[in-house]
């Protein structure tokens, strides 16, 4: 068997691989990852869909808040997002970091809250992926 390997077009659609496809809350990551680890204006299809990580390189004034108003503007438009609850955005000097809380809805109608960490595409990444915060809290279609 293959191993498991999420692989999305700029839709968020998966594409076949002969490697895999992920489902739930893994392909729910991968098009948020894929969202926020692409600099705006890369995809000529579509001039809004990423984050201007450069330009916040460059900004001297840069506050935490601009940083989780384009996190949390990204974040809901990724399908299976049902909520974003909160973002923390930090920066130290030129690194930009922040953590996601948001409702997702796993594909089977089960909605859960997950905690998913959004680093610097130019820092070395580390820590989980994505974690679970408060474990299954119902039925989407409630």
């Amino acid at each position: 068997m293959a191993a498991v390997i999420p692989c999305y077009d700029m839709a968020g659609n998966a594409v076949r691989n002969p490697r895999a496809i992920a489902s739930g809350v893994d392909a729910i990551v991968s098009r948020l990852r894929v969202r926020w680890w692409t600099i705006r204006g890369e995809w000529p299809e579509d001039v809004s869909f990423g984050l201007p990580w450069e330009d916040w390189i460059m900004a001297r004034s840069l506050t935490p808040s601009e940083v989780a108003a384009e996190v949390r503007g990204q974040a809901e438009q990724v399908t299976g997002v049902v909520q974003v609850l909160t973002v923390t955005a930090v920066r130290t000097g030129r690194a930009i970091s922040c953590d996601v809380r948001m409702r997702v809805d796993t594909g089977d109608g089960t909605l859960i809250d997950i905690t998913v960490p959004v680093t610097d595409p130019y820092q070395t990444v580390g820590g989980p992926g994505w974690w679970v915060t408060t474990g299954a809290i119902g039925s989407a279609s409630r």
